[in-house]
C-alpha cells in the first residue's frame, strides 16, 4: 500500500516541500536577513565589553530576545538559518531524484521516513529559537506578542503539511509533537516564564488603555448609554472580550492542526479505496 500512495502522492509531496520552502524563506529566513548589520552591530559592541561589563549587560538584558540572549551568536544564528532552508531543498532535490530516477524506484517508501524527519528537525530548531525570541514582538502586540511570533514566524513553515499526504498516523505524530513543543513546553519552560500568563497581562494593559481613553468615546454611544438603549460595559465584560480576541488566533491553530489530521485520514481512506 505505501508504495501505491508514494506514487499517488507524487505531486502532493512536491508541492508540500515546494510550499515548506517558500513559507520558510520568504518568513523566518528573510526576516532575519533583514536585520543582518544590527546583529553584527551588537556582536561588535557587546565584544567590546570587559568581561564584568558583558555579565552586567546579559544581567540586565530582557528575557527570551534572541540577541540579549546570545549577542555573540551571529555566525552560527545565520548558519542554522541557512542549514534549515538547505534541509528543505535537498529533501525536494532527493524526492524529485527518486521519482525520476529508475534506480531509486524501490526506495520511494523511504519519502515516508525522510520526510517527517526534515519536520521534526524543523520542529527543533523552532522550538529552541521560539524559547529564546518569543518576545521580539512585544514592541508591536505588547505582551501577548508571542502569539504572533509563533503564527507567523515558527508555524508558518508547517503550513505545508496541508499539502504533503503522509500516512494519518504520522501526520498525528507530527501534530502531537507541535502541539507539545508549541503549546505546552515551550511556553511552560522558558526565560520569559508561563507565556498562558502574559495574556493577562495584555488583557490587563489593553483594559487600562480603555479606561484612560474612555473620554474618547463617541457621541453616538454615550448617548446610547444615558438613554438605557445599551449597558456600559463592566471591567470584567471587557477583560472577557480582550482576552477572546488574544486567544483567538491560537483557538484557530488548534482547530487546523485538527484540520491537518483529519485532511490526512480523509485522504488516507480515499487512497485506500482507490487502492
Amino acid at each position: 500500500y505505501l508504495e501505491h500512495l508514494v506514487v499517488a502522492s507524487k505531486w502532493r509531496i512536491i508541492l508540500g516541500y515546494v510550499t515548506a520552502i517558500l513559507l520558510y524563506a520568504s518568513g523566518p529566513f528573510a526576516t532575519l536577513w533583514i536585520p543582518f548589520d544590527v546583529f553584527v552591530l551588537i556582536q561588535e559592541t557587546y565584544n567590546t565589553f570587559s568581561d564584568e561589563e558583558k555579565k552586567e549587560s546579559r544581567t540586565d538584558s530582557q528575557k527570551a530576545i534572541w540577541t540579549d540572549t546570545f549577542p555573540n551568536s551571529v555566525a552560527w544564528t545565520y548558519s542554522l538559518l541557512c542549514l534549515v532552508l538547505l534541509m528543505f531543498i535537498f529533501g525536494l532535490v532527493a524526492v524529485v531524484c527518486m521519482y525520476q530516477m529508475k534506480r531509486f524506484e524501490k526506495y520511494r517508501t523511504w519519502i515516508f521516513y525522510f520526510t517527517p524527519a526534515m519536520y521534526l528537525l524543523y520542529m527543533v530548531y523552532a522550538g529552541f529559537r521560539f524559547a529564546y525570541n518569543n518576545q521580539s514582538y512585544n514592541t508591536w502586540f505588547g505582551p501577548a506578542g508571542w502569539v504572533f511570533v509563533l503564527i507567523f514566524f515558527f508555524a508558518s513553515p508547517l503550513a505545508s503539511l496541508f499539502f504533503i499526504s503522509l500516512p494519518p498516523l504520522v501526520m498525528f505524530e507530527l501534530m502531537i509533537v507541535f502541539v507539545l513543543v508549541f503549546l505546552v513546553i515551550v511556553p511552560l519552560c522558558n526565560p520569559a516564564g508561563n507565556l498562558w500568563n502574559l495574556i493577562g497581562e495584555a488583557s490587563n494593559s489593553s483594559l487600562n488603555q480603555i479606561q484612560d481613553n474612555a473620554s474618547e468615546v463617541p457621541a453616538y454611544v454615550s448617548a446610547a448609554f444615558e438613554a438605557g438603549l445599551s449597558n456600559s460595559p463592566t471591567e470584567e465584560d471587557i477583560r472577557r472580550v480582550l482576552t477572546c480576541y488574544m486567544t483567538a488566533p491560537i483557538i484557530l491553530l488548534c482547530v487546523l492542526v485538527v484540520c491537518v489530521v483529519v485532511v490526512s485520514v480523509i485522504v488516507d481512506i480515499s487512497n485506500r479505496q482507490s487502492f
